[in-house]
C-alpha cells in the first residue's frame, strides 16, 4: 500500500509529460493538437485532485503534503528551516510519515486546517471544481476560436473567467 503513494502521482505526472510531448509534435509540425490531445494534458490533474471527493480527507489532505516530502528532504541544510514534525497525532500528516518523519510547514499547515475545521474541506472541494472547470473548459475555447466560433468561444471564455475568480478567491479564503 506505502509503494501506492510514490507511484500514483508518478503515473498521473508520466501520462501528462508523454501527452505534452505529443502535443509538441504537433505544435513544431505547425499544427494545432487536436483537443482530445489539449484535454488529456490537463484533465488527469483534474482526476487526481478530485480525491478529496472519493478519499477520506486525512488521506487526501496526506497525499498533498506527501508531494514535497522527497523533494524538501533532498536537501536538508537548504530547507531545515521549513521543515517540522506533525503537530497533529490523530492523524499522520503525510501519506508518506512513515519514510519522512518531518514534513514542510505549509503543508503541515494545511494539513491541519483541512482535518480539525469542518469547514474547511467542503470549500475546498468548491474551489478545486471551479478551477477544474476552467482549466477544462480552456482547450475547448481555443478549440473553437480555431473553428472560427466566436460566439462560443466568448461563453466559454465567460465561463472560464468567472470560474478561475471564484476558484481561486475560494483558495484565499481558506487560506487566511
Amino acid at each position: 500500500m506505502n509503494a501506492l503513494w510514490y507511484v500514483l502521482p508518478v503515473i498521473v505526472v508520466g501520462f501528462v509529460v508523454i501527452f505534452i510531448i505529443v502535443g509538441l509534435r504537433y505544435l513544431y509540425k505547425g499544427q494545432n493538437p487536436p483537443l482530445w490531445l489539449q484535454f488529456a494534458c490537463v484533465v488527469p490533474f483534474m482526476i487526481f485532485s478530485f480525491r478529496y471527493w472519493y478519499l477520506p480527507i486525512d488521506i487526501a489532505a496526506g497525499m498533498f503534503s506527501g508531494i514535497y516530502d522527497p523533494f524538501h528532504n533532498m536537501f536538508p541544510g537548504m530547507a531545515e528551516k521549513d521543515i517540522i514534525p506533525c503537530t497533529n497525532n490523530a492523524f499522520p500528516c503525510s501519506v508518506l510519515s512513515f519514510d519522512y518523519p518531518k514534513h514542510v510547514a505549509w503543508t503541515i499547515g494545511l494539513f491541519d486546517g483541512y482535518t480539525l475545521h469542518a469547514w474547511i474541506p467542503k470549500v475546498l472541494k468548491v474551489h478545486i471544481l471551479l478551477n477544474a472547470i476552467a482549466l477544462c473548459l480552456f482547450p475547448w475555447q481555443l478549440w473553437l476560436m480555431q473553428n472560427g466560433k466566436i460566439h462560443r468561444h466568448r461563453v466559454v471564455g465567460r465561463i472560464i473567467g468567472i470560474s478561475a475568480v471564484l476558484g481561486t478567491s475560494l483558495g484565499w479564503l481558506i487560506s487566511i
